[in-house]
């Protein structure tokens, strides 16, 4: 008897590797595998941008995908239209450079006329765009949004930009909507198509304005809709379910990223979305560039909104410049020509915007080797310097702030939060010499993980006027 217990054990484990094996194939049985790409535009380098669209593209087809999804933003639609269609033919040559499938979204960099203008009756960017992409996809001819079939699933491309340089989020975000046409041609092709699983991709996240969006999502509900899928954001961001919808934001393929770590932005990646035959799918994002190092998976949106709020405060030091002169005078630094120094550096428009405690580490450095930081201080009543450190300090939740979102941060102005002395070494300093601060801001969330943001502010030193 013992003995049978023991075959029947050992059976029993054999039977659960076994299973363990086949779990995620039965889990996700034969449906679709999908490659979802981000914005190469506002970039720096566009060059480069393209380079890492490329990079993309190949990471996509090493990975098997039968599909490419582009979200939008391929081109700069404030260039010329030489350059627009520069651009275009050398974008879509490297879509083109295999044999997989690909269907874009227009983005607002893509149909955006030069001149900004809310709402701007301006369509001759827009119609460029559209021309250029009927050659590829008939289906645009007539409109920037469509649908196709690719192995029974069904997908809508919505278009996002019927009104003109307007934005849900950083725009006025009451003209950033779907019109009543482009509403009543999804309603007619849900219908039509009801009975199939369906993934919805567009540009903009839509659903910032819930007031207007509300009336969409209400609408897709009624449907298999499985998934609605955007960028513009350039990072990546898990929306959470809502009625069975899954909404979700890939970050850039090539545009510009946040300056932190990966998991707070600071990556560019495409995403390899496996649809399932029962309509469930997993995703995986695939980093690229910088030996392809980072998450494979998304950050949620409960993170993201926290390092976002971090990102927009950092952005209150856009005047560190101005508001920090330096000058060399009788081989010292001061900070005005009629002053005997020494010269100080301090940030103000800094606090914590988010309900956590956030650490703020301050790194100097200078081209010039003789110029120093001889002390340093955050504000008394800011938070908790941590033992044996003098550039670090743990903020208080919501210290120094009145008004913090995802998108503006107002903060207390009329204290500086650190304020650093300035020395030199022995030898006189040089003129043009740049004085660096790389402030950082991080945050460790319930999971453990710590997210970062970054920013790097610069004042030079300055001859005394004559």
């Amino acid at each position: 008897m013992v003995k049978r217990r023991a075959f029947l054990l050992s059976c029993f484990l054999v039977l659960l590797s076994v299973l363990s094996v086949l779990a995620p194939i039965y889990a996700c049985p034969a449906g679709l595998k999908i490659g979802l790409i981000g914005d190469q535009t506002a970039s720096y380098d566009l060059q480069q941008s393209y380079q890492i669209l490329s990079q993309g593209v190949e990471a996509l087809q090493t990975n098997g995908v039968e599909l490419m999804l582009h979200l939008g933003d391929l081109v700069e639609s404030s260039g010329s239209v030489e350059v627009v269609r520069s651009q275009f033919a050398q974008a879509t040559a490297i879509l083109n450079c295999t044999n997989i499938p690909w269907f874009l979204t227009a983005g607002d960099h893509d149909v955006h006329p030069p001149v900004y203008q809310q709402n701007s009756s301006d369509r001759s960017r827009e119609q460029l765009f559209q021309s250029l992409y009927a050659q590829l996809n008939p289906r645009v001819t007539e409109r920037l949004y469509y649908s196709f079939d690719i192995k029974g699933y069904h997908f809508i491309s919505l278009y996002t930009q019927e009104y003109l340089h307007t934005d849900s989020r950083w725009g006025n975000v009451f003209l950033a909507r779907i019109s009543d046409a482009q509403y009543n041609w999804l309603q007619a092709d849900l219908e039509a198509n009801r009975q199939k699983n369906t993934i919805v991709f567009l540009h903009k996240p839509l659903w910032y304005n819930w007031s207007s969006w509300s009336k969409i999502h209400h609408l897709l509900r009624r449907y298999k809709v499985k998934a609605v899928i955007a960028s513009h954001f350039h990072y990546n961001q898990d929306e959470g379910v809502l009625d069975g919808i899954h909404y979700l934001v890939v970050g850039a393929t090539g545009g510009m990223i946040k300056s932190g770590s990966p998991n707070a932005g600071g990556i560019h990646h495409v995403t390899v979305m496996n649809l399932c035959a029962n309509g469930t799918f997993n995703l995986t994002l695939l980093p690229l560039g910088q030996g392809s190092a980072g998450p494979t998976t998304f950050t949620s949106r409960y993170v993201m909104d926290r390092v976002q709020a971090l990102d927009v405060v950092l952005g209150n030091l856009w005047s560190f410049t101005a508001d920090n002169p330096v000058y060399l005078k009788d081989g010292k630094l001061t900070n005005s020509p009629d002053s005997a120094g020494p010269a100080r550096l301090q940030l103000t428009g800094l606090g914590n915007p988010t309900e956590l405690p956030v650490k703020i580490t301050i790194d100097f450095s200078c081209d010039d080797p003789q110029v120093t930081l001889v002390e340093s201080q955050f504000a008394a009543d800011a938070g908790t310097i941590p033992a044996g450190s003098s550039n670090q300090c743990i903020l208080k939740p919501s210290y120094g702030i009145y008004i913090a979102n995802t998108s503006s941060v107002d903060a207390d102005t009329s204290k500086p939060l650190w304020v650093g002395t300035l020395g030199v070494n022995g030898l006189e300093p040089r003129v043009g010499a740049q004085i660096n601060l790389k402030i950082t801001m991080a945050f460790t969330d319930s999971d453990g993980a710590e997210y970062s943001i970054a920013t790097q502010v610069s004042t030079p030193i300055q001859s005394i006027p004559e």
